[in-house]
């Protein structure tokens, strides 16, 4: 009987360790991350031009055409006329694809992407979430806007973080600082 609580221990926990490794290769290929579809053409075509006529409040009419009954439901269609949408109003200078934390989704028929909202007055830059559906079937199916909201996010993304070439921009206005310094000193 020493013998067998000599080696039970060792036993046991071989046999751990031999459950965990089956565990973490079953579970790691039962299912399999399904990949991401990249967003159509068309539907950042729509999304871009909501953001234009919806946000900056210029075409009502035209935005109106882009949203989806869902969205559009929030108010009454005089509302959506006199410009009191259920989107925010801001000045648009660039609009801007972002993926905060791996939020965006994209499925044939909808999807939900973030974007950076850059005004064209000096003002901090902001993020939105645009929810997309793509309705009809055929050679009549087209995207339209069904969600629009702010994210909330830290930090606010600024025009310098919304840069691709935010490093050249930040020493080429005199900054001594690094951008990853301004990023986290607004």
């Amino acid at each position: 009987m020493g013998g067998f609580n000599k080696w039970f221990p060792w036993l046991s926990g071989a046999a751990a360790v031999a459950t965990l490794v089956v565990s973490l290769v079953v579970l790691n290929t039962a299912n399999p991350e399904p990949k991401q579809a990249p967003l159509p053409e068309a539907a950042w075509r729509v999304a871009t031009k909501f953001i234009l006529t919806a946000v900056t409040r210029k075409d009502l009419q035209q935005a109106y055409a882009l949203s989806d009954p869902s969205l559009r439901s929030e108010v009454t269609i005089k509302e959506w006329r006199a410009g009191r949408l259920p989107v925010p109003y801001s000045t648009v200078a660039q609009i801007r694809k972002t993926n905060w934390h791996n939020t965006n989704y994209v499925h044939p028929r909808d999807a939900l992407i973030n974007v950076i909202i850059i005004p064209k007055e000096k003002g901090r830059a902001w993020v939105a979430q645009v929810g997309l559906t793509k309705v009809g079937h055929g050679a009549s199916a087209h995207w339209l806007v069904d969600d629009f909201k702010l994210a909330i996010f830290p930090p606010n993304p600024t025009p310098a973080m919304a840069c691709a070439r935010c490093g050249r921009l930040a020493r080429a206005s005199g900054s001594s600082k690094s951008p990853q310094r301004e990023r986290f000193a607004q």
